[in-house]
């Protein structure tokens, strides 16, 4: 049974400004006392910790590693027309009626992990202090968080079969902003060392600046010498390439009585990359790491996505469109410096992946989505850093069309369909092995809706006449309950 937040204290301030969540006249979130000076502790060494001695002085903590308990939620995730500022945190722990903001292994933890299940996690403490919220209803605040490495107990992790829908707290937790309760004074924790002052702490993001790529026009000259009608030549560039710098033509020209063809050769300089001069960059937020995120880009958009990385991390970006658009993606660091520039390696309607890209300095990096054509298309996105869990993206679904997969030892698939309002979809997973199949079902937020384990080693898994709430991009993850590998065929059934 979930415990009811004390109308005194919590540890979190959340705001979803763009969601209206459900309210509770017995719940009263509240934000920390600050009326105890800030200091911080030094010691390197992992400290067990409550969470009612953690609301206590939270200030004191950030910058040491804790170890927590407390039962798991899942927090509703931040949707918005335009620009969005997410909080860093995307689920959290209660216990003894505090709550506290949590992130890392964010997609372990939404599919290993059931609604209200008791877990110890250990990782580092952190303070956000910035935007947000959706686009026009921004606002700076001061969220504390647990950045996690791992999970303690249960350990290791296993998949359970789990019904549970994701993307919203149980009535009796649910956070409701910007209600103040009177402050509690309360002494420093009696199992932390003597307080001792140390650095301020950094603020975990800010948004990247938009950078507009400059725009570099094609031109050609065409100087022939003739002595007779000459046909003017207009040079070829195929439709799905953009040419990127300065277009030269040096004609050839060869004259017959009755007037010939100019020919000749066709060169690019190379140059900076193009982008359409009626472009509108979108930045859509802050990607996690194993997050799958679905999103939408119009006609000549530019999608930007924040990423907070550090030095040495090797991460891999991938982009699967939900129609026969064709992804081009570019990566920059945290100074707008391409490290990956106007990708777009793969076949149109098929993912596009930024693979084993190394990183070299610590901040905000960009990944920028579009397409070739500037044509309108759903996507999913998924970032994974050097601790990631490893996700491919294998493509787009159709029905009767059955399309086959072979998942590696820890490796999971993930499949997209398009549906709209009120579909009943089928599907059949068969094992050409001796796998196991787990199945999850994703909704166009992102979030899983569903979980099919019915079967055992060999045996199929399927889904029949599932009614589907909402229009979009839906995502099904095929995996084998053991992480082992397992080859399989997956079918859309009418």
């Amino acid at each position: 049974m979930i415990k009811k937040l004390s109308p005194l204290l919590s540890l979190v301030y959340l705001l979803f400004a763009c969601s209206k969540l459900t309210t509770n006249s017995e719940t009263t979130p509240t934000p920390f006392p600050l009326q105890i000076p800030v200091q911080r502790i030094t010691t390197a060494a992992p400290i067990p910790i409550s969470l009612d001695n953690l609301a206590a002085n939270p200030d004191f903590y950030i910058g040491a590693t804790l170890q927590i308990s407390g039962q798991f939620h899942r927090l509703p995730r931040l949707v918005c027309e335009g620009n969005s500022y997410p909080s860093p945190a995307k689920w959290a722990l209660e216990e003894n009626g505090f709550l506290a903001n949590a992130s890392g292994i964010d997609a372990q933890m939404r599919s290993l992990v059931d609604e209200g299940q008791v877990i110890k996690v250990e990782g580092r403490w952190l303070k956000y202090e910035g935007p947000v919220g959706c686009e026009g209803h921004v606002k700076d605040e001061t969220i504390w968080y647990l950045s996690t490495d791992r999970v303690l107990d249960p350990y290791p992790l296993v998949r359970t079969q789990a019904n549970t829908a994701v993307g919203a707290l149980p009535d009796e937790a649910t956070m409701i902003p910007g209600i103040i309760a009177e402050p509690v004074e309360q002494s420093v924790p009696s199992e932390t060392p003597p307080p001792i002052p140390t650095e301020t702490a950094v603020p975990y993001l800010t948004p990247a600046n938009a950078v507009t790529p400059t725009v570099i026009s094609a031109t050609s000259t065409i100087t022939p010498t003739l002595t007779a009608t000459v046909e003017t030549m207009t040079p070829t560039i195929p439709v799905s390439q953009t040419p990127v710098g300065t277009l030269n033509v040096t004609p050839t020209v060869t004259v017959n009585g009755s007037g010939a063809l100019a020919t000749g050769t066709l060169s690019v300089t190379p140059g900076a990359s193009s982008t359409p001069s009626n472009a509108t960059i979108v930045n859509k937020g802050t990607l996690n790491a194993e997050d799958l995120v679905i999103s939408n880009i119009s006609a000549t958009n530019l999608d930007r996505w924040s990423l907070d990385l550090v030095a040495g991390d090797v991460i891999t970006i991938t982009v699967a469109p939900a129609t026969m658009n064709d992804i081009v993606l570019s990566l920059f660091d945290s100074n707008d410096v391409a490290l990956v520039n106007e990708q777009n390696s793969s076949l149109t309607g098929n993912p596009e992946t930024i693979t084993n890209v190394n990183i070299n300095d610590r901040g905000i990096h960009t990944v920028q989505v579009k397409t070739a054509n500037g044509g309108q298309t759903d996507y999913a996105i998924m970032f994974m850093d050097s601790d990631s869990y490893s996700f491919v993206f294998k493509g787009l679904l159709d029905e009767n069309t059955a399309k086959s997969g072979n998942v590696a030892a820890d490796n999971d698939h993930f499949w997209f369909f398009n549906a709209t309002n009120s579909d009943s979809i089928s599907f059949i997973v068969t094992p050409n092995n001796a796998g196991d199949p787990y199945i999850e079902l994703y909704n166009p937020d992102g979030e899983r809706i569903l979980t099919i384990d019915d079967t055992g080693d060999g045996e199929v898994e399927r889904l029949d006449n599932y009614t589907l709430l909402d229009g979009g991009m839906y995502g099904i993850r095929v995996a084998e309950f053991d992480f082992k590998p397992m080859s399989y065929s997956i079918e859309l059934l009418p």
